[in-house]
């Protein structure tokens, strides 16, 4: 080695793409929140109804679907079943609405935990943010 050689260090590769974490949580919330949503519109309709609180009455009662959905024996077994539901509009109709409530809601935490558990701003090779105080001059 020469009197004047310089080491270079080893350089760390950046890992490839976000956590495996971060994509199973994302995973679980496409799985979640509409089991969830489906499971509190049941609850609030029920309430609902218990209660007497007032609710658009046209989502109320058993749907009903043209004749010719029944016309071959599959789809008059699909839409049998589906016909027999009542109040199957308003569980659509709050379903919907709790899904974006709550992914709202999962989002923002999701994006909380990300920003104080995730990567730093700066790379390594990014120079530290410039510290300058400012003063205020009197004229």
């Amino acid at each position: 080695m020469g009197r004047y050689s310089v080491r270079q260090a080893e350089r760390k590769e950046a890992p490839k793409g976000p956590h495996p974490i971060w994509n199973g949580l994302g995973c679980l919330m496409a799985v979640i929140i509409p089991a969830m949503s489906i499971a509190i519109s049941v609850v609030a309709l029920d309430l609902i109804l218990a209660n007497k609180w007032p609710f658009p009455y046209q989502l109320l009662g058993y749907p009903h679907f043209p004749d010719f959905f029944f016309s071959t024996k599959g789809l008059a077994d699909i839409f049998g079943r589906i016909d027999g539901v009542k109040n199957l509009y308003a569980y659509i109709a709050l379903t919907l609405v709790f899904s974006i409530i709550l992914g709202g809601i999962i989002s923002v935490l999701y994006a909380l935990i990300y920003r104080f558990a995730g990567p730093s701003k700066y790379g390594p090779t990014d120079a530290p943010p410039v510290k300058i105080k400012i003063s205020k001059k009197q004229r």
